[in-house]
């Protein structure tokens, strides 16, 4: 199997969690986006911030590895 390699730069934002979620903010259903160069996860229906990352804290501690979802 191959897959084309896209730049994410292509694209404003792309889907966070696998499967929806609730967002406390306005309790709708979202699977949540994240903007390029962005450290926040939004809800897709009220952009609540439903997660932040200050990657600054996480220098040199923290690896994030996201896999292809029909892997």
């Amino acid at each position: 199997m191959t897959a084309e390699v896209i730049n994410i730069k292509d694209f404003q934002s792309v889907r966070f969690f696998k499967t929806e979620v609730i967002c406390g903010w306005c309790s709708a259903e979202t699977h949540g986006r994240v903007a390029d160069r962005s450290e926040q996860v939004v809800c897709t229906s009220c952009e609540g911030v439903m997660l932040e990352i200050n990657s600054g804290d996480y220098e040199n501690v923290t690896t994030i590895i996201f896999s292809p979802e029909n892997d």
